[in-house]
C-alpha cells in the first residue's frame, strides 16, 4: 500500500546514498533501495517491529535478484544486521516503559540510547564486512 501511494519512493530518496554505499551490488534503479531506505526510516523512528515487514519484502526482492536461490547473499545478511541492530533516534518503547514506571531519567537516557544504537549498528556492519571477506557465507 505504501508503495502504491508513493510513500516508499519519497522516503527512499532521503537515505538513498546510504543504501547505495551499503548495497553496491544492487542496481541503483531497483526498488530494493527504496525498501532499504524505508526500513532505515522505520528503525530511526523507533517503530521496531513495524520495520520487519519492510525487511521481509526487501529479502523477497533480493531473492529474485539471486535467481530464487535458497542461499542467503551477503546483501541479505547485511540487511538483517542493519535491521536487527536498528539505529534509533526515537526509542519510543524504552521511553514509554520508563515513563510508565515514573523514571526521573527519561530524557537523559535518550541521548545514551541514540549513541548506543548508533555504535552498535556501525560496529555490527564493520564486523559483517570483515567476516564476509574472511568467510564466504553459504547460508541455506
Amino acid at each position: 500500500m505504501a508503495e502504491k501511494c508513493g510513500i516508499i519512493d519519497r522516503v527512499g530518496k532521503l537515505f538513498r546514498f546510504i543504501s547505495f554505499a551499503l548495497f553496491p551490488r544492487i542496481p541503483k534503479d531497483h526498488i530494493i533501495h527504496s525498501y532499504i531506505c524505508s526500513n532505515i526510516t522505520a528503525n530511526l523512528l523507533g517503530l521496531g517491529i513495524a520495520s520487519t515487514p519492510i525487511a521481509l519484502q526487501t529479502i523477497k526482492e533480493m531473492k529474485k535478484l539471486n535467481n530464487e536461490s535458497e542461499t542467503a547473499t551477503p546483501e541479505m545478511i547485511r540487511l538483517l544486521v542493519l535491521n536487527i541492530t536498528a539505529f534509533t533516534i526515537f526509542p519510543m518503547t524504552i521511553l514509554t516503559l520508563r515513563q510508565q514506571y515514573n523514571s526521573n531519567l527519561g530524557i537523559l537516557i535518550w541521548i545514551s540510547l541514540i549513541v548506543i544504537t548508533f555504535l552498535t549498528s556501525i560496529l555490527s556492519l564493520i564486523i559483517e564486512r570483515i567476516l564476509s571477506r574472511v568467510i564466504k557465507w553459504d547460508i541455506s
